[in-house]
């Protein structure tokens, strides 16, 4: 009982180093890409119409700050679901997959063809199915996420050293206990890597479907203010969505808090 009290101490503690950290690195680089942004403005002398300064961005902000937040809220709303939704179904297919070889190989052009579909012809059709409401959104983030994670599990199942795949078959695990004893364990890092890559995406896919069909969301800030020429309001919403790509991105480390310890092995 201490024991397991006592990891979970050291397990917070290292947590909190650790998001302090990386908190600390992504603000010296907003400050490093502010001060470029500035410099650039201001030795050029650009017009406000070509690039505006992070003043006037600021400033179009805090005139109506709810404005903007309560969009940014919405979009983050729908790109977490389609995150959830997304990497969920594909790990779920991906370890269906790994168990029947003759299905995956049939399946796998599929899946990469499915890739080069360009997101920008693939939203107008969502928006005609699905409607201009939340699910267009959350489909849209969903299918981003989704074929990502499914070739990279399917790579990392692969991946397992065979003398420990030998090891299992020796002693006639079923698939179920390879699953928890072998295969997520050593492949959770590479997991986490590709839910890394397909946070982003999600942020990405909500805005693009916004940008399509929407009365809410950044993307329909983006669309209206383009209409409007408001560039400074155009550059609030698209911070705002490099931000919650930041966010998003750093957002699968939380599995480290609530996996098993042992598959936090080279986790970084």
């Amino acid at each position: 009982m201490a024991d397991s009290r006592q990891d979970l101490l050291k397990g917070f503690s290292l947590g909190l180093r650790t998001g302090a950290a990386t908190v600390t690195n992504i603000a010296l680089a907003v400050a490093f890409i502010v001060a470029l942004w500035w410099s650039i403005v201001a030795i050029f002398s650009l017009p406000t119409f070509l690039l505006p300064s992070p003043a006037e961005v600021a400033l179009a902000f805090f005139h109506r700050p709810a404005f903007f937040l309560q969009h940014a809220q919405v979009t983050a709303y729908h790109a977490a679901l389609g995150f959830i939704i997304g990497n969920s179904l594909g790990v779920a297919l991906a370890i269906v997959l790994y168990r029947f070889t003759r299905i995956r190989t049939l399946t796998m052009p599929v899946l990469i063809s499915f890739q080069a579909i360009p997101i920008v012809a693939l939203a107008p059709i969502l928006i005609v199915w699905f409607g201009t409401g939340m699910a267009s959104k959350v489909v849209m983030a969903s299918i981003l996420c989704f074929f990502p994670i499914v070739i990279n599990t399917l790579q990392a199942f692969s991946s397992i050293d065979r003398d420990y795949a030998e090891l299992f078959d020796f002693y006639r695990a079923n698939y179920a206990q390879k699953l928890k004893l072998l295969l997520f364990p050593a492949s959770f890092t590479s997991i986490v890597a590709a839910m890394q890559i397909s946070a982003g995406l999600a942020v990405v896919g909500t805005i693009v479907a916004e940008l399509t069909g929407s009365d809410r969301g950044l993307g329909h800030v983006l669309l209206n203010t383009s209409f409007r020429f408001e560039i400074p309001s155009m550059f609030v919403a698209m911070v705002l969505s490099a931000l919650l790509g930041i966010v998003f991105f750093n957002m699968p480390r939380v599995l480290r808090y609530v996996i098993p310890r042992s598959w936090k092995l080279g986790l970084v």
